[in-house]
């Protein structure tokens, strides 16, 4: 049921997602009723008047979110209800409309993104001479949010197909082989970095012999599950478990969104300074780590939680002595004073390790 069960998880985790992106909507809806109301008070009434197409979008948005995260509940209740003991007949008839509705899932993300654009024009244009930079950014971040969405409804919907394709295979001569997770990963593995070592975004953290090897170092303690914050534990069963050997992007959980390592987006780095390298090292942008802090340093600092699946490079006993992991490097590409609070689980959830990364802001061009 390993196929079952990781689309399960991806689908809660879109679910929770979704729910989460609906909530800043909500506040940059709500945002832009507080700045309508106070401009009339103030005799500027065609500032409110050029707000009110905004709330119209924004609560356009918030209607087909809503309906989307029914779709993806409804969806993840069908696949929750398949028996343990199912032929290939029962999963089929299940995964069909799963991977049609991703689709559509998919389509109403992308109208959203496209209403959030028309948002951002109507705010800029209204609020010029004015003070536009916290609601664009409230919109910049909703739609930073439905991109993440969009990319782990890309690779649900790969995950789905490939179910489909081994499930319609069982018992032939040619069935396509399949690893330890029965799906194939939709996303590769994290490039080289340019020194020579390993992304360990991608591998396994520690070559030792524990089966889920903990994070090494002072700054490490281990929690216990119970005391986890709410955004943690809310969404925690979706990180799958990480045996050593694991060569699959990291999995992560960034107040409630879901986020993976991968993808080269080098433009996260652009605000960097990356001396005295030529470029910048992948623990600048493709690390869920630094993904974590181009979102704070997108929102202006402020606090964050990030819940991974993977112990964070530099604090395995082999990259110890590395000089840009993100370990080393978190601090200095994190706004100054803020907080990044790491959660790391191996095993699916059982066992916790946690500390906090406060920035210091050194790496980042003034």
């Amino acid at each position: 049921m390993s196929l079952i069960d990781g689309i399960l998880g991806d689908l809660k985790a879109m679910a929770v997602g979704i729910a989460s992106t609906e909530q800043h909507v909500r506040a940059v809806d709500d945002a832009v009723e507080q700045t309508s109301v106070r401009a009339a008070a103030a005799g500027f009434t065609a500032v409110a008047a050029g707000l009110t197409p905004v709330r119209g979008i924004l609560g356009q948005v918030r209607a087909q979110l809503t309906s989307i995260g029914g779709v993806l509940g409804e969806t993840t209740r069908a696949v929750a209800a398949v028996p343990q003991q199912s032929s290939p007949h029962d999963v089929t008839a299940v995964l069909a409309p799963v991977a049609a509705a991703l689709t559509g899932v998919d389509s109403g993300i992308a109208a959203s993104a496209a209403q959030i654009g028309q948002a951002r024009q109507y705010i800029a244009g209204t609020l010029r001479g004015g003070q536009p930079g916290p609601t664009l950014a409230g919109l910049q971040r909703v739609n930073d949010l439905l991109h993440i969405l969009r990319t782990r409804g890309e690779a649900t919907r790969q995950a789905v197909n490939a179910a489909l394709t081994h499930t319609r295979h069982v018992g032939a001569l040619d069935a396509p082989a399949t690893g330890g997770n029965d799906v194939p990963a939709a996303q590769p593995v994290p490039p080289v970095h340019p020194t020579g070592a390993a992304s360990s975004q991608g591998p396994a953290a520690d070559g030792g012999p524990d089966t889920f090897p903990g994070p090494v170092g002072p700054a490490w303690r281990q929690v216990n599950p119970g005391a986890l914050p709410d955004i943690v534990r809310a969404t925690a069963g979706s990180l799958p478990p990480r045996p050593a050997g694991s060569t699959r992007p990291t999995q992560g959980i960034l107040d409630g969104m879901p986020v993976t390592s991968g993808g080269g987006d080098r433009s996260l780095a652009a605000d960097l300074v990356h001396d005295p390298l030529r470029g910048p090292p992948v623990t600048f942008y493709d690390h869920v780590e630094s993904k974590a802090a181009a979102h704070l340093r997108r929102v202006g600092g402020g606090e964050a939680d990030l819940a991974i699946d993977n112990t964070v490079c530099g604090t395995n006993d082999r990259d110890q002595a590395y000089p840009w992991t993100c370990d080393k490097i978190l601090p200095a590409i994190l706004p100054a004073g803020s907080r990044l609070r790491v959660w790391v689980t191996r095993d699916g959830g059982t066992t916790w390790w946690h500390r906090v990364y406060t920035g210091t802001g050194e790496r980042i061009s003034r």
